[in-house]
């Protein structure tokens, strides 16, 4: 169940979000990886779901803000 946090949909929306701002790619390749991220050029097109599958679980805990 570590990986529930990733299916929730506020991941999906903020994803979805960060595709929509000018350096919504720099703020998703700071979010922490367990493999990969797609280069810049490939991001915008990749499937939710796969750029999910990029990303390092977290507890509400982990999360600070800036």
């Amino acid at each position: 169940m570590a990986d529930a946090n990733l299916r929730s949909r506020m991941v999906r929306q903020l994803i979805a979000f960060l595709r929509r701002q000018p350096n919504g790619y720099g703020h998703f390749r700071q979010m922490g990886f367990v493999r990969q991220p797609p280069e810049r050029e490939a991001w915008q097109s990749a499937d939710v779901a796969v750029l999910i599958d990029c990303l390092r679980p977290w507890s509400a805990k982990q999360v600070r803000p800036e």
